[in-house]
């Protein structure tokens, strides 16, 4: 059942030698999801993967968060996010800056986050907060 949720059924008699970056990331899935865990901590985990395969896995995660199992998911992209996740949480410099639901993020766009000059903050991040609708604007307090 675990290659199958990832995609890799017709794989289960090759040498590992034989397969690709991403099977050999599906296959380290496939373990995990084999011992039925509870809690469940993921950093990145539909990256290296294709659109389906990711998709397939996080509605197995999905499934799972409905049965009452843990889910902890570190993650930069956005779609997942937001298709995914029910809460959010933000840290800034090692602390928590916002935590809640998922909605609050998507339809709320007061939440203010400050990042100081000399943590200066990326175009990539200032996309990531654009594309949650945050209004961004920056202060150069020096």
């Amino acid at each position: 059942m675990a290659l199958e949720i990832v995609g890799l059924a017709d794989k289960k008699n090759n040498l590992v030698e034989t397969l690709s970056g991403g099977q050999l990331q599906r296959v380290q899935i496939a373990r995990a999801i084999a011992h039925n865990p509870d809690f469940y901590i993921l950093d990145e985990p539909t990256v290296g993967l294709d659109t389906e395969s990711a998709e397939k896995f996080l509605m197995y995660l999905k499934d799972k968060s409905l049965e009452g199992k843990t889910i902890i998911i570190s993650s930069h992209d956005i779609n997942l996010l937001e298709k995914f996740c029910k809460k959010i949480l933000f840290l800034q410099n090692g602390s928590i800056s916002f935590f809640g639901d998922m909605s609050d993020i998507v339809d709320n766009s007061t939440i203010k986050l400050n990042f100081s000059m000399q943590n200066r903050i990326s175009r990539y991040q200032i996309e990531f907060l654009e594309n949650f609708r945050f209004k961004v604007h920056i202060e150069d307090n020096d």
